[in-house]
């Protein structure tokens, strides 16, 4: 939006409003994909799209008073939530298009290469949403009708175009990092353990002489301990982490 505007920071932040307030048509949009009877779906369409704008003018409001930013919010929370419609409603019409007659010759003419585009352009958003693939992927292998080359054909257009779209970014990260990386990590550095211990000023300690590569190493494989013996405190923050975002 920034280079759309001609570099205008007020002009962006007017095209990323519009923007945002596309987030209850498509909440209305996945409804009435959803819902068999068309009237049932166009009121339960306006119930859905009534709690997302009301999400929206509540999440700007009350962000400070959970410790988080209203700009971050702006920026990158509710941005997310559009993008994460967007994908549901692509995958929902391309689960539904998939039942039908036409054969799938390349995987480049499966309607699932248009999700895999929508998907990665959610994953340059927030690089969490890659952790949904793998339901993609099941919804594709547990359709009926297709046979199972036009299912291994659509898994191809589906990574493909995730690949395709995502290649800038990581070629980009390659050069001026070193890694492919879709995010700076250090951004969000010891958040996990922070939260999980309870502390909010937790902070690793490093032994002497331990070098940088030595320390992620460490930090690393103590994550993995403490995932494998407290599990359920593991997933219940996962699964409470997910919550709160959608």
């Amino acid at each position: 939006f920034f280079r759309l505007s001609g570099n205008d920071f007020i002009r962006s932040i007017d095209f990323l409003t519009g923007f945002l307030a596309l987030i209850p048509a498509l909440g209305f949009l996945m409804t009435v994909q959803l819902t068999p009877k068309r009237r049932m779906g166009f009121f339960a369409g306006v119930f859905v799209a009534a709690l997302l704008l009301f999400r929206e003018w509540k999440t700007l409001y009350m962000a400070p008073h959970f410790g988080v930013s209203s700009s971050k919010m702006f920026l990158s929370d509710l941005p997310m939530l559009w993008m994460f419609l967007a994908v549901l409603n692509s995958a929902i019409w391309a689960y539904r298009k998939s039942g039908s007659s036409v054969s799938i010759r390349s995987p480049f003419t499966s309607h699932w290469t248009i999700v895999g585009a929508v998907f990665a352009l959610a994953a340059l958003v927030r690089s969490q949403v890659l952790v949904i693939l793998p339901v993609l992927m099941l919804a594709i292998l547990l359709r009926r009708k297709p046979e199972n080359r036009a299912k291994i054909l659509t898994w191809i257009g589906l990574c493909g175009a995730i690949v395709l779209v995502l290649a800038p970014a990581l070629i980009r990260s390659r050069v001026i990092t070193g890694t492919f990386a879709l995010e700076d990590t250090s951004i969000h550095g010891f958040e996990l353990p922070r939260r999980l211990s309870g502390n909010p000023n937790y902070e690793p300690t490093r032994i002497a002489g331990e070098s940088d590569e030595e320390f992620v190493d460490r930090m690393s494989a103590e994550l993995i301990r403490f995932a494998v013996s407290r599990s359920l405190e593991t997933a219940s923050f996962i699964l409470n982490h997910w919550t709160k975002a959608l």
